[in-house]
């Protein structure tokens, strides 16, 4: 199985564009390949969400494309502030064979405790060609503001 890892690209830019071109001078794949795409691609974006009790949940899906399944190994957090990042299920059903066409939806709770701003990253490991592991980051903010506080929120 010849494996790229096409998200990375779209990722690691910030911007997406990369990746979109990519997607299309590989429009005509041939057998054997195979790469995961990775929707939103800038990122999971909780805006403001209230440390008044309150959690915001966002969805990063992930898509097999190409003629082959794509083998997910891992999904975690990473660079985190604060740990207020979780998964909405204590049980990802990983590793994961992902075959292409069929989406693979990871929701992601935040929680915030006090009114800042909240980083960090989710880490996707793939399977590679060569049976050893890359790793797809995507980046995760958030913002905890407070509706009983002097500036409240947004």
């Amino acid at each position: 199985m010849s494996f790229r890892l096409l998200a990375m690209s779209m990722l690691m830019t910030g911007c997406g564009t990369m990746g979109l071109e990519l997607l299309q001078q590989d429009s005509g794949v041939a057998d054997g390949n195979s790469w995961l795409v990775v929707e939103p691609q800038s990122g999971l974006d909780f805006g403001f969400v209230d440390v008044q009790g309150n959690s915001g949940i966002e969805t990063a899906v992930l898509t097999a494309k190409g003629s082959d399944q794509v083998v997910l190994i891992d999904i975690r957090f990473s660079a985190t502030t604060y740990s207020s990042y979780s998964f909405v299920s204590d049980d990802l059903p990983l590793p994961h064979q992902l075959p292409v066409g069929v989406d693979f939806p990871v929701e992601v709770k935040f929680s915030p405790t006090h009114s800042d701003q909240y980083t960090g990253q989710l880490e996707i490991d793939i399977e590679n060609e060569e049976n050893s592991v890359d790793t797809l980051t995507l980046s995760i903010v958030g913002y905890g503001c407070d509706s009983g506080g002097p500036t409240g929120c947004p």
